[in-house]
């Protein structure tokens, strides 16, 4: 793995991190309209 990749590899990490949370969260949303669609 040379240098430069593993630098992109790191500021692709980082946008990952945030970008986990965004979807964990509207993983959360999307999870609750699922239900509420099995419900009806």
């Amino acid at each position: 793995m040379s240098w430069g990749v593993r630098v992109n590899f790191g500021i692709l990490a980082k946008k990952k991190e945030r970008f986990r949370v965004t979807l964990s969260t509207f993983g959360l949303l999307r999870a609750e309209e699922g239900a509420e669609k099995i419900v009806d």
